[in-house]
């Protein structure tokens, strides 16, 4: 089958297109960009980019906070509405390759779900912490509006020049069973000489340590040592870097999925092959 699956986030809309199961394209738009006058032609323009025609399509899988609105058709196909929780545990269970773990989505805000298979989940919690308090500071502080000037500014940055370290405060060495290099107050060593893209990382590091632990804690009573990590806050540059940290200090290993902004919509699509 061909099918669409229409993610639609509180900031974005990500379609993935799957054929025979198999993901063929992918993009994602503003969600404001969606509204219900224009929403054929964008959904026509990312069939173009895949060289597919609406005449293939078998269905539309949609999924989100937004989905609520569209019918039972969409552009004279069907449609079929997946749990949000359960396309997030489908896509990212398929797209790490593992059997199980917890999966921490950082969209505009972060859900964590603990899955002991595709079919065996649960919503534990979520934290407003995410890629919408990260844009909103960047705005507020940095004066950058788009995620790709973020990204262009985050990947030049240093962190020894805005966060205060365990190091720094201990004459470069570790404290107990915590590195020189862990954190110990973010923005807490703002130096003279501190750019812009000094703040970005640090904005950036303080989001991906607040999810980090926040997993961390989660896990803390489980024997699950795997975190799948969604979501397109974490497709930025420098993510595997800032995670790292804790696959040293905890017995936990993170994993940033390859097609990280499309799980939810790819387990949307791959869940609606048998409805």
């Amino acid at each position: 089958m061909n099918i669409i699956g229409l993610d639609y986030g509180s900031s974005q809309v990500k379609m993935t297109y799957l054929k025979s199961k198999v993901l063929t394209g992918a993009k994602s738009l503003p969600r404001e960009t969606f509204t219900s006058e224009n929403t054929p032609a964008l959904i026509n323009e990312f069939l173009d980019e895949c060289e597919i025609g609406l005449e293939d399509v078998n269905l539309f899988a949609l999924t989100g906070v937004g989905s609520t609105v569209i019918g039972d058709e969409l552009m004279g196909i069907r449609t079929v509405k997946i749990n949000e929780f359960a396309a997030l545990a489908e896509g990212s269970i398929m797209l790490s390759g593992l059997e199980r773990g917890l999966i921490a989505s950082v969209g505009t805000g972060s859900a964590f779900v603990l899955a002991n298979s595709k079919e065996d989940f649960r919503h534990i919690g979520g934290s407003g912490v995410g890629g919408g308090t990260l844009m909103g500071l960047a705005k507020a502080f940095l004066n950058v509006n788009t995620p790709e000037e973020f990204a262009s500014l985050l990947e030049k940055g240093d962190l020894s020049k805005v966060d205060l370290t365990i190091g720094d405060i201990n004459q470069g060495s570790s404290l107990s069973m915590l590195s020189a290099k862990v954190t110990s107050a973010n923005f807490g060593k703002v130096t003279p000489d501190a750019k812009a893209e000094d703040f970005a990382l640090g904005l950036y590091n303080m989001v991906c340590q607040t999810i980090g632990m926040l997993a961390v804690f989660a896990l803390r009573d489980s024997d699950i040592k795997d975190v799948i990590v969604a979501g397109q806050t974490v497709s930025f540059p420098r993510a595997e870097e800032l995670f790292e940290l804790f696959h040293s200090m905890f017995d936990l290993r993170f994993h940033i999925l390859t097609h990280c902004t499309y799980a939810v919509s790819m387990g949307a699509a791959l869940l609606a092959e048998n409805m």
